[in-house]
């Protein structure tokens, strides 16, 4: 059964008489009368009855009708809905960003995108580790933003080191722990902790390094916490491109120094669009460094130790201590 053979047919029982039917269609009456002879013989039997001047749809030609009417008129809103995508000027751009990354961070690449990609409209959304890849599976989100902290990705995930930062703790100004240059892990494991939800980094760190017996010290979950920090409602691990909040400063740890990678994630294979096309290249050539403004931070110079090759070892000596 072939298409032109379904429009032929809708339209002669709308008309009843083969001449207007084949001027609708723009061919020719023995055209339309042979591709509705083809019809029939694939449907097994005769869908009109052709007596001199008039034409009537048979019992089997009246049972067909409305779902090759229904046919039809699937595949023209189809044409159509194609037709006004390929005219449509708004370009789409789903973002997913695992909770320590800061959007802040995409306010340059974004401009780029902008200046190359008219119509660039751009849904953030936050995913948590957990979440994030089946999100980018999905097609929810075109790309991904996340630390090496996430872990492993699946096979058909894509992703690209775009640079590496430094964590710190956020605290409030009026707080006993933004008093020193920096804070010891003893500081740490007496503060309460605000904790983001379903964050790759903030859970591991508390476990990996304040893992004392003290079954919790969360004070507050929930997202958009960093808010909370300048009110002395609790202590955060923050990444170093984070702007914080006024009256929030962000410390050092004395005893080690954090560092991680931010990375690109897009599904390995898929078609990019334009839009995510420029922003996957703009991400890979830009230089980050000029988005990176922490807060007041009063620098060290500790050990530097990448968190997820401490964190990996942590787990495998319990009793693994970090000095100065």
């Amino acid at each position: 059964m072939e298409l032109h053979q379904v429009r032929y047919f809708v339209a002669l029982a709308r008309s009843m008489n083969f001449t207007r039917a084949a001027e609708q269609c723009n061919v020719t009456q023995p055209a339309l009368t042979k591709a509705i002879q083809k019809l029939e013989y694939e449907l097994g039997g005769p869908l009109v009855f052709r007596e001199r001047q008039l034409t009537q749809l048979t019992d089997l030609g009246k049972l067909m009708l409305p779902m090759l009417q229904r046919t039809l008129g699937a595949i023209e809103a189809a044409r159509t809905n194609a037709k006004e995508y390929k005219r449509k000027k708004v370009a789409s751009l789903g973002i997913a960003m695992t909770p320590s990354i800061s959007s802040s961070i995409l306010m340059s690449p974004l401009a780029e995108v902008a200046r190359q990609v008219p119509g660039l409209q751009v849904d953030l959304v936050e995913a948590g580790a957990s979440t994030i890849f089946d999100d980018l599976l999905s097609g929810k989100v075109g790309a991904a933003l996340g630390s090496s902290c996430i872990g492993n990705t699946p096979e058909r995930i894509d992703r690209w080191k775009l640079f590496r930062e430094q964590l710190f703790v956020a605290c409030a100004e009026t707080s006993r722990l933004a008093e020193d240059a920096n804070v010891s892990l003893k500081d740490l494991r007496a503060a309460g902790w605000l904790e983001s939800a379903d964050c790759e980094v903030g859970r591991s760190f508390r476990e990996t390094y304040l893992s004392d017996g003290v079954p919790n010290r969360t004070c507050h979950r929930g997202q958009g916490l960093h808010n909370l920090v300048s009110a002395g409602l609790g202590v955060m691990l923050a990444p170093e491109h984070l702007r914080v909040a006024p009256g929030t400063v962000m410390r050092p740890i004395a005893d080690i120094e954090l560092k991680r990678d931010v990375e690109l994630f897009v599904v390995a294979g898929r078609q990019y669009s334009p839009a995510l096309d420029a922003f996957v290249k703009t991400c890979r050539s830009i230089d980050w460094r000029p988005q990176l403004a922490p807060g007041t931070v009063h620098r060290v110079a500790p050990k530097t130790v990448p968190f997820e090759t401490v964190a990996r070892r942590a787990l495998q000596e319990p009793e693994l201590r970090l000095s100065a």
